[in-house]
């Protein structure tokens, strides 16, 4: 009899772990058929004093409307830290930005070089077929094949720097929806935890301030839900941004195997 009661009590605190109960509420919810004997500890109590309990995993497990909390529970510090994170990365992105889009200014400045240099080899080889200088002619020709195969090179290099520059862009909106998302999250935790404490207690206060934090929660997730969009298009665009980058990366080693 004794073993089929701890038995019991240990299947209720697993049944507990699951359903977000603590393991007092468990065997007060279901009770077993018998009491463990005078001087003996139950076996739910021992694995409680067992294993240290963070305070705010016992909050939510100790909740009632554990179930219905769909923004899970963090403390405010772990929130915080993840701000600041989302403010370096914007940063960082913006630095990005405008690095790349730089670079793409440079390059189409050589481009028009390029360009001007293609022309007037096109015209020194017009004036060397006109005096019949064959072998002027095959050199120019060479110059102007490998003045164009320069000219490729720098249009996809200005292609990937622009593909950077929107990359950057949707890493710095991705930045900047997660660091929205957050303050939200930032503000419902606290009026958690206000709400905990002027009640006294788990149960969260009142009909009106359980409506503050539904409100809260569901503006949380939207924003939420608005990063998951911000961040799959960050993810598009670095994919993009590889596919271009081993374009050229092809295109160069080509070039130096004389493949081109």
């Amino acid at each position: 009899m004794k073993r089929a009661v701890v038995v019991h009590v240990v299947s209720l605190t697993m049944a507990a772990a699951f359903l977000g109960l603590g393991a007092g509420q468990a065997v007060a919810q279901y009770p077993t058929s018998g009491q463990a004997p005078t001087g003996e500890v139950p076996a739910a109590q021992a694995e409680a004093q067992a294993v240290p309990q963070n305070p705010t995993m016992v909050e939510a497990a100790t909740t009632p409307d554990a179930f219905l909390r769909l923004v899970p529970v963090r403390s405010i510090d772990s929130i915080r830290g993840d701000i600041e994170r989302a403010t370096s990365d914007a940063q960082a992105a913006r630095a990005q930005q405008n690095g790349a889009e730089g670079f793409k200014v440079r390059v189409e400045s050589q481009l028009k070089l390029q360009d001007q240099e293609i022309k007037g080899l096109k015209d020194r080889i017009k004036v060397a077929k006109n005096n019949k200088n064959e072998t002027e002619v095959i050199a120019l020709e060479a110059e102007k094949k490998s003045a164009e195969r320069a000219k490729t090179l720098l249009e996809r290099r200005r292609e990937m720097r622009k593909i950077e520059a929107e990359a950057a862009k949707a890493a710095m909106a991705s930045a900047n929806a997660w660091k929205a998302a957050l303050s939200l999250e930032l503000e419902l935790a606290t009026k958690r935890e206000q709400a905990r404490m002027a009640a006294g207690g788990p149960d969260m206060g009142t009909a009106r301030t359980q409506l503050v934090l539904r409100e809260l929660e569901g503006r949380t997730l939207k924003a939420q839900k608005e990063h998951a969009s911000k961040a799959e298009d960050l993810a598009k665009r670095q994919k993009q941004l590889v596919e271009r980058r081993l374009d050229l990366f092809e295109a160069q080693r080509k070039l130096q195997a004389g493949e081109f």
